[in-house]
Formats: C-alpha cells, sequence, structure tokens
C-alpha cells in the first residue's frame, strides 16, 4: 500500500493587520492541518510585558491574541487615560498604540510616559491618512511608528527592538555606565577630536617654553 504524502500549506503567516472587523481573524494562529500548533506561550516562554492601547475593540483584541501567542505578556486598554492608570499601576516592557488623531485625549499618554522613573519604548501604529500625526508622535519622543494596515511581521521585529532598548535603558540605569555601544561611540569621538588636539599641542609647549624663558631672565636680572 502506498502512503500519499499530504502537502501542507499555512496560509495564515503572511496575514496583513488592518483595521475593522479582520483584525481580530488576521490575528489567528497559523493553522497546519495535521499538526500541533505551539506557541511559545504555551511553552512557557515570556518575552517581556506589553501594554496594547487602542479603542477599536476588535483591532486591540487582535493585536492582544497575536503577541500572547509570540510569548509576551499583554495588558491592554481601551483609552490613554485608561492605559495611564496601567502604566502607573505595573511596569511594562513597551507600549503598542493605535495613535488615532482627534481622539479627545491629545498626546497625554506619551507626556506620562517620559515622566515614569523608567519610561518604556512607544510603538504607535498610524492609520493610513495620518502619516503627519506619526510624525508628530515620533518628535514628541515615541521610540517608532508603523503605518496601518501593516504586515504582523514588521510590528513584531519593532516590538522586539522596543525590548532589546528597554533592556538596554535599564542596564545602563542600574550600572551607572554607558551600553558597549555608547562606549564605542564616545571612543570614535575622542579618536576624532585628538587630530585637533595635537594641533593646539605645540602651540600649547611654546607657549610653556616662553614662560620658561622669561622667568630665567627674571632671575638672571635680579642676581646681577
Amino acid at each position: 500500500m502506498v502512503h500519499r504524502k499530504r502537502k501542507v500549506r499555512d496560509h495564515a503567516t503572511t496575514a496583513v493587520f488592518s483595521q475593522g472587523g479582520g483584525a481580530a481573524a488576521n490575528a489567528s494562529c497559523p493553522r497546519v492541518r495535521g499538526a500541533v500548533q505551539v506557541s511559545a506561550a504555551g511553552l512557557g516562554i515570556m518575552k517581556g510585558c506589553v501594554l496594547v492601547v487602542a479603542s477599536e475593540e476588535g483591532f486591540r483584541a487582535g493585536l492582544t491574541a497575536r503577541l500572547r501567542q509570540d510569548g509576551y505578556r499583554v495588558v491592554d486598554a481601551a483609552d490613554q487615560v485608561e492605559a495611564m492608570g496601567l502604566l502607573d499601576a505595573q511596569p511594562v516592557d513597551a507600549v503598542v498604540w493605535h495613535c488615532v488623531a482627534n481622539d479627545g485625549w491629545g498626546w497625554i499618554l506619551l507626556d506620562h510616559v517620559r515622566g515614569l522613573p523608567q519610561p518604556p519604548p512607544v510603538i504607535l501604529l498610524v492609520p493610513k491618512g495620518q502619516v503627519e500625526h506619526g510624525i508628530e508622535g515620533m518628535r514628541r519622543g515615541a521610540f517608532d511608528d508603523l503605518l496601518i494596515p501593516f504586515a504582523w511581521e514588521s510590528l513584531k521585529e519593532k516590538v522586539a527592538a522596543a525590548l532589546r532598548a528597554a533592556r538596554t535603558a535599564a542596564k545602563k540605569k542600574k550600572t551607572g555606565r554607558p551600553s558597549g555601544e555608547e562606549a564605542a561611540a564616545a571612543e570614535a569621538s575622542a579618536e576624532a577630536a585628538s587630530p585637533e588636539e595635537g594641533r593646539r599641542s605645540p602651540e600649547s609647549s611654546r607657549s610653556k617654553a616662553v614662560k620658561k624663558g622669561r622667568s630665567k631672565a627674571k632671575e638672571g636680572e635680579s642676581e646681577a
């Protein structure tokens, strides 16, 4: 008896996240027939805590579900005020905010985050047609932004980068020492400045020699 191998295709890995009722569906786990789907969360691997802020319930639920499947602990809020309360109640490692213009609250969430002892990086999810709003958010201190609709992999990479930045900042604050990248940048800056210092040093040496000569001349006059 010949057993034919059945081809398995994953139709969900390239899903695009968008606003509206389809968001929760797009956030579902990739489904593979005949195989067992195991998420990072199911294996007990937790990468950090992410706060999801979005007024649209379906969009928020989709983001939350997908982040949990990727191994993050997730808390969620429907608006900026609720998010601020959660940030005061517990530390989070990153914030993913569906940032909509004219929501009635302005930028109070970003202002609040900046005032925290250890501010988490904020990723803005910007609706199509509101690019200028996203630019303003970046100017006000957001870590990164992403235009809706977007591929899940794009957000996944930005969240991972935000958590790396948060850990680096926390380590720097704890040790009081710059990170490896910052130390290298400081060293490169010092090397770049050294030629200028080299040009100054001969002049400085000549000045010292002149002063020393004048001092000896005065000593000779006094002896005479």
